[in-house]
């Protein structure tokens, strides 16, 4: 039930997320400048992003979906990404996509709500 958030949320994240400045040497840095984040886990390299969203279980996040479809639109996820996170089930298991320089895995459950993993990879 649950699942069905995401869609609507996505559209209001898409209308309401902050545009593109000058691109920061770490993307991860235009991410936290565009959504606002107060808190997101990075890794000491700060190549790996964890985003952990609300579910009904107490403890189980500290964001909203908008917060993640903010995160996505700020690392350029093309429609597709999106979509494939959007239409997740909690019985699917960790699911993955990649664009670009970025890999994400996710999994989503009504209990713990979604959390997705962002790998940053810059292509040389």
């Amino acid at each position: 039930m649950k699942k069905l958030l995401l869609v609507p949320a996505l559209l209001i994240a898409l209308a309401a997320c902050g545009g593109e400045d000058e691109e920061p040497v770490n993307p991860f840095s235009r991410t936290y400048d565009d959504c606002g984040h107060a808190q997101v886990y990075l890794d000491l390299d700060e190549k790996t992003m964890f985003f952990d969203t609300a579910g009904d279980a107490e403890g189980s996040g500290d964001h909203d979906l908008y917060d993640a479809l903010c995160t996505l639109r700020s690392l350029e996820a093309p429609e597709h990404v999106i979509n494939h996170i959007g239409n997740t089930s909690s019985l699917q298991g960790m699911q993955s996509d990649s664009w670009g320089d970025f890999t994400a895995e996710w999994t989503y459950h009504p209990d713990q709500g979604l959390d997705i993993v962002f790998k940053y990879t810059p292509k040389d």
